[in-house]
């Protein structure tokens, strides 16, 4: 299994797109083949930053998750709410 976290930061003027975007996106996502958990969570001390926690079967699942065309256009609408880019943490089970 792989685990992906992605942080973004939105744009405090974008938070209500922001949320319009991945609830659709989280939606998709959670159908597809591979998924064990998808999640958005929001930082306890900062109402902009959102963290995105995904867990994977594989890393073929996870490569297909970005092949996903709901997925290409969500980002690309994402991308405008958020005030700087998109950070994206890789880990792997280790035990």
């Amino acid at each position: 299994m792989i685990t992906k976290i992605a942080k973004c930061i939105v744009k405090p003027e974008a938070l209500t797109e922001f949320n319009e975007i991945t609830d659709n996106m989280i939606e998709e996502t959670r159908k597809e083949t591979g998924n064990v958990r998808y999640g958005l969570y929001r930082d306890a001390k900062n109402k902009n930053i959102f963290y995105f926690l995904e867990d994977w079967k594989d890393k073929e699942a996870f490569e297909s998750h970005l092949k996903e065309e709901h997925l290409k256009k969500s980002i690309t609408k994402l991308k405008k709410t958020l005030a700087t880019e998109m950070e994206l943490i890789s880990l792997e089970v280790e035990k």
